[in-house]
């Protein structure tokens, strides 16, 4: 299936200035996303969902999920609620993770569909979720991300070109501080986000006074969108790179 990657990555500029970039090119491609949570500075448990988009001809991935022990421990795993249809992921559940690294912040996935057969999901479906205990302070926060440590990102497919495993990666907020586990997402950073707009659109939007850039080309570079004010609709056709900085 064609679809669009949304990838994003956090870069430091000049040494202190960040910025989240985002690529929007056409592959066949399955899209991984973690929701950005804030949860008030008493609560005990979280629960983050773990969604799909274009999830289709995936007969087998694997994976790693990983977060900061110091804010967040393991609780358990739920939402494993798809249909007994061999071609949706009738047999995805608990047994298909490894919890040896959990107090450590990592949660390895390996999963085979039984038949050979590929599996296919609804957009925006919950593939799956993780709770957690709450352990770090008010105003700490934690990253909830994919990884490719100790288990790469992979997904493989019985019947058709193997899909790019592309991934959204979220930030748990607890309470309202601006102490964060991943000195990446310091205070001040505008963060840029994005929602799709029909079959070839997407709106990016962020809060803030910053500016827009774009590239065709990594190894270029970036210039300034005129009058790019959020929300913004930007077509995901060719390559498309852009990040999102503080004004000077």
């Amino acid at each position: 299936m064609k679809s669009t990657i949304i990838a994003s990555s956090r870069l430091w500029i000049n040494g202190f200035v960040c910025i989240l970039l985002v690529a929007l090119n056409d592959v066949n491609a399955a899209n991984f996303s973690i929701q950005d949570q804030e949860v008030p500075g008493d609560a005990l448990t979280v629960t983050v969902p773990i969604k799909v988009s274009d999830f289709s001809d995936v007969g087998a991935m694997q994976f790693t999920l990983s977060w900061d022990p110091t804010v967040l421990s393991f609780k358990n795993l739920g939402d494993f609620d798809h249909s007994t249809l061999p071609t949706e992921l009738f047999f995805f559940g608990e047994t298909h993770f490894s919890l040896n690294a959990a107090s450590n912040g990592k949660l390895l996935c390996l999963y085979e569909q039984l038949l050979a057969s590929d599996a296919a999901l609804d957009d925006d479906a919950t593939i799956f979720s993780i709770t957690f205990d709450v352990i770090g302070a008010d105003g700490s926060s934690s990253y909830v991300r994919f990884s490719d440590e100790p288990t790469p990102r992979k997904l493989a497919s019985f019947f058709a070109l193997s899909p790019e495993f592309i991934s959204q990666d979220g930030t748990i907020q607890i309470g309202k501080g601006s102490n964060s586990s991943d000195d990446s997402t310091a205070s001040g950073i505008p963060h840029l986000s994005f929602a799709r707009d029909g079959a070839n659109g997407f709106i990016l939007s962020w809060e803030g006074d910053a500016l827009l850039h774009t590239s065709r080309d990594l190894s270029g570079a970036f210039e300034p969108v005129p009058d790019a004010y959020s929300p913004y609709r930007v077509d995901a056709l060719g390559n498309a790179f852009f990040k999102l900085g503080l004004k000077p």
